[in-house]
C-alpha cells in the first residue's frame, strides 16, 4: 500500500477529499451560473441590436425611429408594434389592405349579430362540405359549387334574419332541397332559414295543408255517407 492510498484511508485524509469534492462541485456551479449569465448577456445584446438596426430601417424608409440603446432590447409588444411600422412602410398596398380587412371585419360582424369571424364563401364552403357528406350517405346526387350561391339577407320563407355563428339557430342559413329525392343539384336547391327547414323538413304540401289545418282549430272533414229512401 503506497502512502496516497493509505494516507486517504485516514480521517485527515478523508475529511481533505471531502473538502477538495466541494471545491469542485462549488466551481461547477459558479461557472454553469456564469455560462449562464454569458449566455443570457449575449442573447440580450443580440435583440437590441436588432432593434437597433431595425430602426435604423425605419429611418431609411422615412419612419420616426426610436432610441434603443445596446444590451437593452425591446419588450417583445414594443418589437411587434415596431415591426408592423417597418412592414407598413416597406410595403405600402399592406396597410391600405389591413384597413380593408379590417372594413370587412366590420361589416361582417355588422351583417352577423353573433360576431362570427366565418365569412360568407366559408360558412357556404363549411355547408356544402357537410351536405356533401349528408347525399354521400342517403346515396342522393350532389352537384353544388360555393360559387353558385349567395346567402339572402332574409329568409324567403319566413322572412326573418339570416346570419350564421358557430352554433346553429333558428337564423341559419340552410341548404332546403325542393324535391328531397332529387338531391343536392342547382336546380332543386334554396337557401332558407334553419327554423322553416326544420318546419318543412321531409313534408309534402298534402301534409304541410294538413298541418296548417289542424293548428287553425278545425277538425279533419269527414265523407258524408249517402242516405237512403225513407219508407212512407
Amino acid at each position: 500500500m503506497d502512502f496516497e492510498e493509505w494516507y486517504s484511508k485516514t480521517e485527515i485524509g478523508r475529511k481533505k477529499q471531502k473538502a477538495k469534492e466541494r471545491r469542485e462541485q462549488k466551481m461547477d456551479l459558479n461557472w454553469q451560473r456564469v455560462t449562464e449569465q454569458a449566455k443570457k448577456k449575449k442573447l440580450t445584446n443580440k435583440k437590441s441590436k436588432r432593434d437597433i438596426e431595425r430602426e435604423v430601417r425605419i429611418q431609411e424608409l422615412g419612419g420616426t425611429p426610436i432610441q434603443v440603446e445596446y444590451g437593452k432590447p425591446l419588450s417583445d409588444f414594443i418589437r411587434g408594434k415596431r415591426l408592423e411600422v417597418e412592414w407598413d412602410l416597406k410595403y405600402p398596398e399592406r396597410k391600405e389592405k389591413k384597413r380593408v380587412d379590417k372594413e370587412k371585419l366590420k361589416s361582417l360582424k355588422k351583417y352577423n349579430r353573433s360576431g362570427s369571424r366565418r365569412t360568407e364563401v366559408d360558412f357556404l364552403k363549411s355547408t356544402l362540405k357537410t351536405a356533401k357528406i349528408r347525399s354521400d350517405k342517403q346515396g342522393i346526387p350532389f352537384d353544388l359549387h360555393w360559387e353558385d350561391f349567395k346567402v339572402p339577407r332574409h329568409c324567403p320563407v319566413l322572412g326573418i334574419e339570416l346570419f350564421w355563428s358557430d352554433k346553429l339557430t333558428n337564423n341559419t342559413p340552410s341548404f332546403d332541397r325542393l324535391v328531397p329525392e332529387k338531391g343536392y343539384v342547382l336546380d332543386n336547391v334554396r337557401i332558407i332559414s334553419m327554423r322553416a327547414n326544420r318546419l318543412k323538413n321531409n313534408a309534402t304540401v298534402e301534409e304541410m295543408e294538413k298541418i296548417l289545418f289542424y293548428m287553425k282549430g278545425h277538425e279533419e272533414p269527414t265523407e258524408k255517407l249517402e242516405e237512403g229512401p225513407t219508407e212512407g
